[in-house]
């Protein structure tokens, strides 16, 4: 048999070693950990603050948008957006801006027949639901005085198709105020709108596509809590 030359010494002496390269180890992972957390919060942080900035980049850009499409402006609203279900945060926004500078919305009487027919279409309920909410949009709109319905009839008119009578209309107010401006997710609408007025001479005006305003108001009704 082989005889045990290791002295108590010895073991004791490695012991300690194992021991001191565990604890090294234990504190190097922890340091290392601690480090990584911080840089993840680190992080974290700086992609919030980015959010919060772009948040009230949008809200400012938002604000200032509204105030200048509705100040002595012929601005008109389609339909389609006030029967959009999506809109609820851009109908809030726009009240709170049209109550802070005094402004208030047009909305021809030919649209508000075309919404009331959709209200009684009895093939198409979802359109009929759709065209009931922007009618109580309307209302209270027009209950706090910030919309004008220009040329209401006693009843609505039947089988009245919008369209043509917007590009009318945005015709007409260009020539009474020198710009006119549209917003709609109607494609078709946009593309008719902008050629006329092309066609009748106009520079002073814009067709603009409501879903990115709408996505603006998400954070201006973040940032002021509506």
């Amino acid at each position: 048999m082989f005889e045990n030359t290791n002295k108590p010494s010895d073991n004791k002496f490695v012991t300690f070693v194992l021991f001191f390269f565990q604890i090294s180890y234990s504190i190097g992972y922890s340091i290392g950990s601690l480090r990584q957390k911080k840089k993840k919060e680190a992080l974290l942080k700086k992609q919030e603050q980015e959010r919060k900035e772009l948040e009230y980049y949008n809200s400012n850009e938002f604000e200032s948008e509204i105030n200048r499409l509705f100040k002595n402006s012929n601005t008109i609203i389609d339909s389609n957006i006030w029967m959009d279900w999506g809109y609820d945060s851009f109908f809030k926004s726009i009240f709170f801006i049209l109550n802070k500078y005094d402004h208030t919305i047009k909305l021809h009487g030919y649209q508000f027949d075309e919404i009331c027919n959709l209200k009684k279409c009895t093939d198409n309920g979802d359109k009929s639901k759709a065209a009931r909410r922007a009618i109580k949009t309307i209302e209270y709109f027009q209950a706090q005085k910030r919309l004008e319905i220009i040329s209401i009839l006693k009843e609505a008119k039947k089988g009245i198709y919008a369209d043509p009578m917007i590009i009318e209309s945005l015709i007409s107010g260009y020539q009474e105020n020198s710009r006119s401006f549209l917003i709609t997710n109607d494609k078709e609408l946009r593309i008719r709108a902008r050629q006329i007025l092309k066609d009748h001479g106009f520079s002073n005006y814009e067709i603009i596509g409501g879903d990115k305003l709408n996505n603006l108001s998400k954070s201006f009704c973040l940032i002021n809590d509506i």
